[in-house]
């Protein structure tokens, strides 16, 4: 049988009890803060979203140029270059499409987790209001007024008028702070079900982007049928990439002799990097016969001679390419002949040269290790197939890059 509690006893009950929540509640109060900053936040879901907007503006421009290419017999280099930058644009989209959905994955996740915080708050708030009842129903009939007609003094009084202020405020707070936790579960709620449909229209954004680069490289491949046939536009596209190449060639060795006289100006050494050169595509090798090697050759398509300034190394598109030295990159740009291409200087006269990649993988100005990945294998430019076109430069003249290369 429960002993019968007498008065005064109910009343300390009731001081200890304010006590208890007065100590208690601004631990609960804390509680319902809503947590940090998340990884991924909704300024980083938006900026993907804009970026996927610019690519789809990109390629609506270059669909309309590619159309009134596809009607110019004599214009088939242009063609093949706006293609090539057109699989260029839907590869980023595609890539941007992978990273959103796997940021709105993250934020699910966060979300998730979030939600399960709130509402394990939303439980201690009810669980401490459960307590708090359970306590007031077994002190009985015994009211604040009674705790304060009981104060021996009018100090005391004082003390416990300013105690039961002090609770019933912090009761309104924890009210407070429950409706607002209620609401942050609401929200939470809502901007998971909108991520989700978000990531629904991303996943079906990505497929189309897939389905559409897959009919851009059937495209491509007809373009590189036609570039292997004996045309007169084809001739002619091709006479102008050489001449493209030789006016690079000159715009390398400007650039190189400018750099020289930057590091003498800044008396810093201007010496060869030293070692021996990395193979540039590692695992692969030089492909047979004369049309990959370096020196004079017959045209496969133009039936006369001509000078190929490097080597050739097929490899599937999106195989790594690596700096084969250490050293300075100075250009790393788009040509109508080598297409994504870049130039990297090792001092004393030393540079080397790759061209057709499919993606640029550096930037002017950058300092490269021997062995860093610069990019990325293609088929840009004047190219009829997926392959690396190397080339070594010394004192501004293209040498045979074989004898230079470590591990060839």
């Amino acid at each position: 049988m429960r002993k019968k509690r007498t008065k005064k006893q109910k009343i300390a009950m009731v001081i200890a009890l304010a006590l208890a929540a007065l100590m208690v509640l601004p631990m609960i109060i804390s509680a319902l803060i809503p947590p940090a900053e998340a990884a991924v936040t909704q300024k980083d879901i938006d900026k993907r979203k804009e970026d996927q907007k610019h690519y789809q503006q990109q390629k609506q421009a270059l669909q309309n140029q590619i159309r009134q290419l596809r009607n110019s017999k004599d214009k088939v280099i242009e063609l093949k270059a706006a293609l090539d930058e057109q699989i260029e644009l839907i590869e980023k989209e595609i890539e941007n499409n992978k990273l959103l959905i796997d940021d709105l994955n993250i934020r699910l996740n966060q979300q998730q987790e979030e939600l399960e915080q709130a509402r394990e708050r939303e439980r201690e708030v009810l669980e401490f209001f459960r307590l708090r009842l359970r306590a007031m129903e077994e002190a009985g009939s015994v009211s604040f007024l009674a705790v304060l007609f009981e104060a021996a003094s009018y100090s005391e009084l004082l003390g416990r008028i300013d105690l039961i202020n002090e609770v019933i405020a912090a009761d309104e707070r924890l009210m407070d702070s429950l409706a607002q936790t209620r609401e942050e579960i609401e929200e939470v709620k809502a901007l998971l079900e909108q991520d989700k449909a978000d990531q629904f229209e991303v996943r079906k954004e990505l497929a189309a982007s897939q389905a559409e680069l897959a009919a851009q490289y059937d495209e491509y491949d007809a373009l590189i049928a036609a570039l292997n046939k004996d045309t007169a536009e084809t001739v002619k596209a091709l006479e102008d990439a050489e001449k493209a190449e030789q006016q690079a060639q000159k715009d390398i060795e400007n650039l190189m002799e400018q750099r020289r006289k930057e590091l003498e100006a800044q008396k810093k050494r201007n010496e060869y990097v030293g070692g021996e050169y990395l193979f540039p595509v590692p695992g692969y090798t030089v492909g047979s016969g004369s049309d990959y090697q370096f020196g004079w050759r017959i045209h496969p398509i133009l039936k006369r001679q001509s000078f190929h300034g490097g080597v050739d190394i097929p490899a599937p598109s999106g195989t790594p390419i690596v700096a084969a030295n250490s050293g300075t990159v100075i250009i790393a740009a788009k040509h109508s002949s080598y297409g994504n291409y870049v130039v990297i200087d090792h001092g004393g006269g030393h540079a080397t040269l790759y061209a057709h990649m499919s993606k640029i993988g550096t930037s002017v100005k950058k300092e490269v290790k021997r062995g860093d990945t610069i990019g990325y294998v293609g088929s840009t430019g004047v190219s009829t197939g997926p392959h690396l076109h190397f080339e070594i430069i010394l004192n501004n003249k293209q040498v045979d890059p074989v004898p230079y290369l470590k591990g060839k």
